[in-house]
């Protein structure tokens, strides 16, 4: 069995690092989020026990299918169900608890419990079968190339979280769920910073940032124009609750890709862009708060832009 006490220690140690990390935007964030959260509770009053453990799962179930930590942990001896069930119902603890003694809905508690039980066995839908030939993806321009690295990475759980949003069509929520669900997923595919030769085929050209963006904007919303299609048949009028809903996936992606190359360097192998991608996710996501990381994604911009010349005059 492994050290418990290490496996908490090594989590809080994580979490100081992305703290540290996303310096002076969590002195903003912080009191963002827990307001959000104060407000996200409130709107759960009329919520059914089922409804609220659902609802406290989404976090853990995007996480489940991206994690990369399964073979380091089953190397030093966790149960890894075991683990990942208990970290599952700490997660979803964080609504359902709060829930319960709010409104007294005691029976969300028993569904968390078996829903994180149940999504602790499922296998990562983003690991690779052993010998199985990736997915060529040729219709995807190579301008694009993190598209065709993220779906080859993470296609089956976004495939899934469409399937789910059209099955499920015929309700206003599903298909925005589905559709934001799959934008959390974005920042981890510009995690990684391309050799400098790839870079300067598509950046160092005037105006291809600009160009390369919307490339990539218009790739996306096509992939996720299949839940906007089902969402407009069945509740068109939500239509502006849609727009919201791509508004925020066009401004995260923008994120994700200004955010790259506003810390980009040849050689660096991984951003580290976790609790920073996640404050942006919860920020676009409040009317109040997503005017400022719009303007915190203005910002990525110009220091993009900037970073991007100085490799010109190398």
């Amino acid at each position: 069995m492994g050290n418990w006490q290490n496996f908490i220690k090594t989590r809080l140690l994580q979490s100081w690092r992305f703290i540290r990390a996303a310096g002076w935007i969590t002195l903003i964030a912080l009191p963002l989020v827990f307001i959000f959260y104060l407000s996200f509770l409130d709107r759960l009053k009329s919520a059914s026990p089922l409804e609220i453990a659902g609802i406290s799962l989404l976090i853990p179930i995007t996480l489940h299918f991206g994690r990369k930590d399964r073979k380091f942990l089953k190397k030093h001896g966790y149960a890894l169900p075991l683990l990942f069930t208990l970290e599952y119902l700490m997660l979803g603890s964080l609504i359902t608890v709060p829930a319960i003694a709010l409104y007294g809905q005691l029976a969300a508690l028993p569904f968390l419990a078996l829903g994180s039980f149940l999504l602790a066995l499922l296998p990562a839908l983003s690991s690779k079968i052993k010998g199985q030939r990736p997915w060529q993806l040729s219709f995807i321009p190579l301008a694009a190339y993190e598209f065709k690295a993220g779906f080859r990475q993470y296609g089956w759980l976004l495939l899934l979280m469409i399937l789910l949003g059209l099955i499920a069509s015929k309700w206003v929520a599903p298909p925005l769920i589905a559709i934001l669900i799959s934008t959390s997923l974005l920042p981890n595919i510009y995690n990684y910073c391309e050799p400098k030769e790839w870079m300067e085929n598509r950046m160092l050209q005037a105006g291809s940032l600009v160009k390369v963006s919307l490339l990539h904007i218009g790739i996306w919303l096509l992939f996720l124009s299949p839940l906007g299609i089902a969402f407009l048949l069945f509740s068109n009028e939500y239509w502006y609750l849609l727009l919201v809903s791509n508004l925020i996936s066009v401004f995260y992606l923008l994120f994700a890709i200004f955010y790259k190359y506003a810390n980009y360097w040849p050689g660096r192998n991984k951003l580290h862009t976790g609790l920073v991608s996640a404050f942006m996710w919860i920020g676009l996501s409040i009317p109040f708060t997503a005017p400022i990381c719009i303007i915190y994604v203005i910002l990525l911009y110009r220091k993009a832009k900037i970073r991007l010349a100085f490799f010109k005059t190398l």
